[in-house]
């Protein structure tokens, strides 16, 4: 609740509000998963599931919110002063270079899903909404991955040829 307080003073409110909409399909698929793994009694009560899934979607939320704030007012120069040894520092740069390719892509990839001739039907479904946004997930997902892999490896090599290592 303090980070989302935070966040209100912080960002401007139409901002925060754009926010929470743009998470809110991560949000609402994980609260529906534990609501149905309570639903169908996998191994406790519905009552630890949904205390469970709604701790789990509050730490969630609370941590996209906070890594907004902190990339707020950090930026790459400040990032690199911190006295930190380089390679604890290249995951703090993939860390902010992939969050921010992820909070671009998936406006991106649910323009593009709309596109798709089998989405463009008059009346979505319940279903087959909830497909439309778990291609989009998953789309999200594989391209953050592959997005890693290639900037993993050209920090690593950058960090190769700019830091050698002291023998």
């Amino acid at each position: 609740m303090l980070i989302l307080a935070l966040s209100f003073f912080i960002c401007q409110p139409k901002r925060l509000w754009k926010l929470i909409l743009s998470f809110s399909p991560f949000f609402l698929m994980l609260a529906l998963i534990y609501f149905l793994l309570g639903l169908f009694g996998f191994g406790m009560s519905m009552e630890y599931w949904l205390h469970y899934g709604s701790t789990r979607t509050m730490l969630l939320a609370s941590s996209l919110l906070y890594m907004q704030i902190a990339f707020r007012f950090l930026n790459l120069e400040a990032l690199l002063e911190l006295p930190l040894p380089i390679h604890s520092l290249k995951y703090i740069i993939l860390g902010k270079h992939l969050y921010e390719v992820a909070s671009t892509a998936y406006s991106e990839l649910c323009v593009f899903s709309d596109f798709m001739p089998m989405n463009q039907a008059v009346k979505q479904s319940f279903m087959g909404r909830i497909r439309i946004k778990l291609v989009v997930i998953l789309a999200l997902v594989s391209f953050v991955i592959s997005e890693a892999t290639i900037k993993g490896e050209m920090i690593d090599e950058r960090i190769r040829h700019c830091w050698p290592e002291r023998n």
